[in-house]
């Protein structure tokens, strides 16, 4: 649904086991985003609004071949190739603990 209101379609989001250690834990992701420069830079800007400390370790842009669906002069759906900007991050998120939530 994030995507939808962003205006960016998101490919893949991958999150792996967390880590906890005495009052955080640690969740490593992956995500792989295609939209334009400006509707990625809004998803990024929505992760500041998370109740989480996000770090980037890993940061990909790369222009790719894709397929839009457009209506023609004739009001038929034709299919248009374009460039997309993908964009792929790596990055761990870090969440405070709640007591009844600590490790032991």
């Amino acid at each position: 649904d994030i995507g939808d209101f962003l205006g960016v379609d998101i490919v893949s989001f991958k999150l792996k086991p967390a880590t906890s250690s005495e009052f955080y834990k640690s969740i490593p992701m992956s995500v792989t985003i295609n939209g334009s420069y400006y509707k990625t830079a809004g998803f990024f800007d929505s992760l500041q609004n998370l109740l989480r400390v996000v770090n980037v370790k890993k940061f990909e842009m790369n222009m790719r071949p894709a397929v839009k669906l457009v209506i023609n002069e004739d009001g038929e759906k034709e299919r248009e190739n374009v460039d997309t900007l993908q964009t792929i991050i790596t990055a761990d998120t870090f969440a405070y603990i709640e007591g009844s939530e600590k490790v032991k």
